[in-house]
């Protein structure tokens, strides 16, 4: 009799479970297999920004930038982040290929004085990581330059895209990591990713000094975008993929190779819709990496002692997001993904330097700042994956 009361129960817990796990299946199913390869990044053509100058302050032009981008659909314009020193943001109107963009903006310190409250306590220079336009709200993330006692308590800011509104919120800290974790590059995920990434946006950081607070190698995390425009600091956050200093898993600091090393920089990462390739892009030294003096290390790019790879590349790391999906879904952890493929920007982007990327969701368009493109300005390229139906 006690059998017979359980056996039912048992069937419908069994039941529920083959429901759920073919429903999974489907899913897995369903989602894009293409992965991406060199030839599959189409350049289309670059433009040119104008010449401007800070709003305030010490009003120094739009040159030597950070050169992080986002963009706009409400005006087809790009948010770029202008001089180092000043960290302001711009907005710029796209023009044709082989134009110049006009002003919409002109620089303007979008957070308000507040960049140097991520980390209180450390007077190294902060930046700019990454920028996303969510409707009327521009989402932008910050970290420190040279962070040696990891002592960042903050990542995340909230503002207008109406760069003379004041009503900055932030910053204010997610995730379980340092926050230089999530301090960087940001890009939507595909509505058909979602549901397996786990959010509808990517933010993540690499390879900054002193890279124990961050990753050994380009790293991501999924983000619902509605967590970050209500400023929560119990946002829901997934590593999908990163090699934290007690998992340097992909290539040592030291080594010699197209995966990471010491003079890794990565500025921007996409997952193009109805592919299954995530792309980090950024500047990597390809020749033998070398610690010392510039002219002992034999690199006439990098000036002054530290770490050297000469020569340098725009690179790009490619990841089967399939492997994302099963760091999701607990299949895998972070730092068991290793890119399925690296190579070189062509030719067009010729400065090593990337400054950031961004994707016109509507169209396809992807947008990659080359600073110094320009002699002291960035140039920005436009590229589109081959292949791929466009309106």
């Amino acid at each position: 009799m006690r059998l017979n009361r359980l056996l039912p129960g048992r069937l419908t817990f069994a039941g529920a479970a083959f429901v759920w796990l073919m429903a999974s299946l489907h899913g897995q199913e369903s989602l894009p297999t293409r992965l991406l390869q060199a030839d599959d990044l189409v350049h289309q053509g670059s433009f040119t920004i104008p010449a401007m100058r800070d709003a305030s302050g010490d009003r120094l032009p739009c040159e030597y930038t950070q050169g992080v981008i986002a963009f706009n659909p409400a005006h087809e314009s790009l948010f770029l982040v202008c001089h180092d020193w000043t960290q302001t943001v711009a907005e710029i109107r796209i023009p044709d290929l082989g134009g110049e963009a006009t002003v919409l903006q002109p620089p303007t310190d979008a957070l308000g004085g507040r960049l140097n409250q991520i980390n209180p306590s450390d007077t190294n220079s902060k930046k700019i990581g990454g920028m996303h336009v969510a409707g009327d709200r521009l989402l932008l993330t910050a970290y420190s330059f040279y962070d040696g006692a990891g002592s960042a308590v903050a990542s995340q800011f909230v503002r207008s895209v109406n760069l003379g509104e004041d009503d900055l919120q932030g910053p204010w800290r997610i995730g379980r990591e340092n926050p230089a974790f999530y301090g960087g590059y940001m890009a939507p995920i595909p509505p058909e990713w979602q549901d397996a990434l786990g959010g509808a946006l990517l933010v993540g950081q690499c390879c900054l000094s002193v890279i124990s607070r961050t990753s050994y190698g380009p790293s991501v995390s999924s983000v619902n975008p509605a967590d970050l425009l209500a400023a929560r600091t119990r946002a829901s956050v997934t590593m999908l993929v990163g090699y934290p200093d007690a998992r340097r898993a992909l290539a040592p600091w030291e080594s010699t190779g197209p995966l990471f090393n010491g003079t890794t920089i990565m500025r921007g990462v996409l997952l193009p819709a109805h592919t299954a390739t995530v792309l980090f892009f950024g500047r990597h030294g390809m020749g033998k990496y070398c610690y010392g003096e510039a002219v002992d290390c034999g690199d006439p790019a990098d000036s002054g002692k530290g770490t050297h790879a000469y020569p340098y590349e725009p690179h790009v790391w490619a990841y089967d997001a399939h492997d994302l999906a099963a760091v999701r879904r607990g299949r895998k952890r972070p730092w068991d993904l290793k890119p399925y493929a690296t190579w070189r920007l062509p030719s067009a982007v010729r400065q090593a330097g990337i400054g950031g990327v961004t994707v016109d969701e509507a169209t396809g368009r992807i947008f990659i700042a080359e600073n110094h493109g320009d002699n002291v300005k960035p140039r920005i390229h436009v590229f589109r994956v081959r292949d791929v139906a466009t309106p």
